[in-house]
């Protein structure tokens, strides 16, 4: 068995493993692997001691959120049409970053228009409001957008 640094992340496996089964148990054989993480479309990921890796306990929701379209004033906004359901990754912190956080939606795109960094908003009641400019966001459209992973940790004796 091979095993492929792809990304300061994760130890990739390819296609290797199709199930998370193999994948379990290829991390229980391999030394370096602390946790492993499977789902059809990205297959089987390990974390290890150096790269962690990241690690969700809910699984996959769709958001409320929207991009700025344009700004008419520092409190008007029009917002694209097409909402972006996926999450979104590299918005900061929970909004605000102190006081009560948000808890509506609409709260979450009136900060995000005030604020003229803000290109993206997203909001979710389990997790809050983000906002920011995005590095990239999941898909939301596929047989496995809203699957949640399968996964576990190693216990690692001491």
């Amino acid at each position: 068995m091979s095993i492929i640094l792809v990304t300061t992340v994760f130890l990739w496996f390819g296609q290797e493993f199709n199930d998370s089964k193999a994948c379990k148990l290829a991390c229980c054989e391999a030394e370096e692997c602390n946790g492993w993480q499977y789902r059809g479309d990205t297959g089987c990921r390990f974390s290890t001691r150096k790269h962690h890796g990241w690690c969700e306990p809910t699984a996959p929701s769709p958001w409320n959120g929207r991009r700025v379209k344009e700004r008419k004033s520092t409190n008007e906004c029009i917002w694209e049409e097409k909402e972006q359901r996926s999450q979104c990754k590299g918005l900061g912190p929970r909004r605000p970053r102190s006081g009560p956080y948000y808890t509506t939606k609409e709260e979450c795109a009136d900060a995000c228009c005030k604020n003229s960094g803000c290109v993206l908003w997203q909001f979710r009641k389990d997790k809050g409001c983000f906002w920011g400019k995005a590095n990239y966001c999941d898909t939301d459209s596929g047989p496995y957008a809203w699957e949640p992973f399968k996964g576990g940790k190693k216990k690692i004796k001491k």
